[in-house]
């Protein structure tokens, strides 16, 4: 075996990104997962390595139209919760349509290590809302 294992190559064509994703979104109000946003209310985003972390004026959370290009935006306000694996906040009141979560962050994984350039992370669902009622 260890003959054979010295003619062996292994040759990395790729890297893929699997060190950080959005696992789950939950939105408080209706307790929905992946599927509903409430406009307002509370979110609760879990993943891996989305701590927002940097000066880059582009980190943070934003929602992203899927529907309209280049409509989005982006939560303000202090997050009642910014982990490594969570993040807590209030959405921002956004209009009736399908939205896509996107967290720009430069935080590098460990400590306090910040990256040069942001690194963004997009959800591989989207969220839904409602027309309001009248």
């Amino acid at each position: 075996m260890r003959d054979l294992a010295a003619h062996v190559a292994v040759e990395i064509e790729g890297v893929s990104n699997v060190a950080d994703y959005i696992d789950e979104f939950t939105d408080v109000t209706t307790e929905s997962v992946d599927d509903v946003l409430t406009p307002g209310g509370l979110f609760n985003i879990a993943g891996h390595k989305i701590k927002l972390f940097g000066d880059n004026p582009d980190v943070g959370v934003c929602f992203v139209s899927a529907d309209e290009a280049g409509l989005r935006f982006k939560v303000s306000g202090h997050l009642a919760e910014n982990t490594v694996s969570k993040l807590i906040g209030g959405a921002p009141a956004l209009g009736a349509g399908l939205w896509k979560v996107e967290i720009t962050t430069q935080y590098a994984g460990s400590g306090n290590t910040v990256l040069k350039s942001p690194r963004v992370i997009e959800s591989a669902f989207t969220l839904t809302v409602a027309e309001a009622a009248s």
